[in-house]
Parts: structure tokens; C-alpha cells; sequence
């Protein structure tokens, strides 16, 4: 059988399943990533390189919907673009990116490696270098001395785990207000609010499948959802994860209804001394430029900018690109959630 280029819906199983074993992705991760039918209903999920009856490099594609002026569209984000054996197949990487590119509406890509940084732009119809910010809140000394450890700079001598938990600031208790609520996993609860738009720029627009999908069936993530519901459907709501291996660095997507800014403030701050309360070292959140009353919302929490933007790519398929920049951009978007 000669070297193809086919749909990951045609390859077996057990073929993708190797291939992401030798390339590092545990089976039971690589089957929530791939094989959750609940999520993929029918819809293909990427390209496969198929050579001598093996899968030698793939790229993944999450299917996801965008809204904004114009009618919804149906895209994806590009995902795990990889190559057994880079070195020994030139070219074949950007075979399979154009693959994913022509089978799209459109193809969307936030960040990426060194090697996705250099090989977009070539084929993107819009770079936006500074699209998306993190925001991060540091709680407890952790969240330096892990930075520090990395780096090696003071050695790798074991540190009393006390040391590690002295509090860089005070983080109220969450309290019992009457209509702020959190429940274990991404709650049901927030379906409504993943409907609402809060602008008229294009923007992701995640389903309840999408979210319990991403982060509540993660095999990497331990997750709760924080959300205030006064009258009826929430307000506001937020998601919160971290590692399931280790509970000290955390992050969040929120979401709110127009003219309940005040709500969203209300459980961004409950959602924090959850965290907190939970042993959290440090919290973080990405956002779009454009998105300046989120920013506005975390500010006030006390998260601060730290580290380079993330540029977005948008490489136009089938679609006529009148799409050139996202708003509403978060940890959600491509495979960044279970990204620590």
C-alpha cells in the first residue's frame, strides 16, 4: 500500500492509538483526545500519514463553531501536528497542515511551539501577532519557587512543602452567599450562559458538549464550576481545572450575560478563594485583546499580564476569510486546557 494522506475517521483504532503511544500520549489520554464518540459525533478529527501500514505523523483538528456579524460558521482549531520522524520527512508536515486547511471552513491555530510559530504564517491568510493574553494570580510562594526550580537556579535541593505554601496575599474565604453556587465538573448549570454573546465580533462559541468534553472528561483534570443564579438562569459563571497529578497550578474560563458585569466580578472572586481553599499556588486565564472588560474583570481580582502574547493564526479553507480575529478567546480554544 503506497504512503496517504487520509482521514483519521479511516484509520483504525489500534493504528492511531500505537502512533500516539510512540510519540509519548498515554492510551487512555490519547482515547479521550480522539475516540470520545460523545464528542466527535461522526466528525472527522484530523489527518493521518499512513506508510506501510502504520500512522508516521498525524494532525489533529477540534471541530468547534464560531458566531458574530454573519451567520455561525462551523470550523476547527488545529491540534497535535506530528511527525514520527521529522527529520527523514521534509515536507510532509505542511502536506498535512494544507490537507487539514482545504477539508475546513476555516482552520485556526492560538500559539503553538517553535516549529508551528515559523511554518503558519507561510499559509495563513491572517496573523494576529498579539491576539491573546494570560493573565495570572499569584497565591502562594509555590508559585515562584516552582519558576526557580525549573530553572535551577537555586539547585535541586528538596524544600520543606510548608515553603512552599506561605501566601503572597490575602484571598478571602468564599462565604455563603445565597445565590452563588459550586458544584463538582463542569455543572449543566452554565449551559445558558455558553449561549449568550456579549459583543459583535466573531468569537468561539462553545456547546455544553464542548466544555464537558475539553474539561470535564479530561483524564488529566480535576475541575469545578462556580456560577451565581439570583433570578433564574446564571449570570455568570466560571470553570476552574487543574493537574489531577499535582492541584498547585490552576486556570479558568468564564463567561457572563450583557449588563451582569457585576455578577461576573462576584464569582470570578468566589472562584478564587476556592482555588485558594483548595491548595492553589497560582491561577491563570488567556483572553483576547479585544476583550478589554474581562480584562477589566480579572484586574480587579488583582491578576496581572505576564509572559509574550499569543499571536492567532486564521487560515481560510473553503471559507471566503471574512474572519481575520477571534474575541472571546480562553484556555478552551485548541489543546491548551490540559496544557500545564
Amino acid at each position: 500500500m503506497p504512503p496517504s494522506v487520509v482521514p483519521l475517521s479511516e484509520v483504525p483504532a489500534e493504528l492511531l492509538l500505537e502512533f500516539l503511544g510512540r510519540v509519548g500520549m498515554t492510551r487512555e489520554v490519547a482515547a479521550w483526545r480522539y475516540l470520545d464518540e460523545g464528542f466527535n459525533r461522526g466528525r472527522n478529527r484530523g489527518f493521518a500519514w499512513v506508510r506501510r501500514g502504520r500512522v508516521e505523523g498525524m494532525i489533529g483538528t477540534i471541530p468547534f463553531r464560531i458566531s458574530g456579524p454573519g451567520a455561525a460558521k462551523e470550523v476547527n482549531w488545529s491540534s497535535d501536528w506530528i511527525l514520527a520522524d521529522p527529520s527523514s520527512n521534509p515536507g510532509m508536515g505542511m502536506l498535512l497542515l494544507r490537507r487539514a486547511i482545504e477539508s475546513s471552513v476555516a482552520l485556526f491555530a492560538l500559539g503553538g511551539n517553535e516549529n508551528t510559530r515559523r511554518l503558519l504564517p507561510r499559509v495563513a491568510t491572517h496573523t494576529v501577532p498579539d491576539a491573546a493574553l494570560g493573565m495570572h494570580l499569584l497565591l502562594r510562594s509555590g508559585a515562584l519557587l516552582r519558576r526557580i526550580d525549573q530553572r535551577g537556579m537555586l539547585g535541586r535541593l528538596p524544600k520543606p512543602r510548608l515553603l512552599y505554601m506561605i501566601p503572597l496575599r490575602w484571598v478571602p474565604g468564599a462565604g455563603s452567599s445565597p445565590d452563588m453556587r459550586t458544584e463538582p465538573g463542569v455543572s449543566r448549570q452554565i449551559a445558558p450562559l455558553l449561549d449568550s454573546r456579549r459583543g459583535e465580533d466573531w468569537s468561539p462559541h462553545y456547546d455544553f458538549t464542548y466544555v464537558s468534553w475539553q474539561i470535564g472528561r479530561s483524564p488529566l483534570i480535576r475541575c469545578w464550576t462556580s456560577y451565581s443564579s439570583s433570578a433564574g438562569e446564571p449570570a455568570a459563571g466560571v470553570v476552574y481545572w487543574t493537574s489531577a497529578a499535582t492541584g498547585e497550578f490552576w486556570r479558568l474560563a468564564l463567561w457572563y450575560q450583557r449588563g451582569c458585569r457585576d455578577r461576573l466580578d462576584a464569582v470570578l472572586r468566589h472562584a478564587v478563594s476556592e482555588i485558594y481553599r483548595r491548595g492553589g499556588m497560582a491561577v491563570s486565564a488567556i483572553v483576547s485583546r479585544l476583550d478589554t472588560d474581562v480584562q477589566g474583570a480579572l484586574r480587579a481580582r488583582g491578576f496581572l499580564p505576564l509572559g509574550p502574547r499569543r499571536p492567532l493564526y486564521v487560515c481560510a479553507g473553503q471559507d471566503d476569510s471574512s474572519v481575520s480575529e477571534l474575541s472571546g478567546l480562553s484556555y478552551l480554544d485548541t489543546d491548551l486546557g490540559y496544557r500545564f
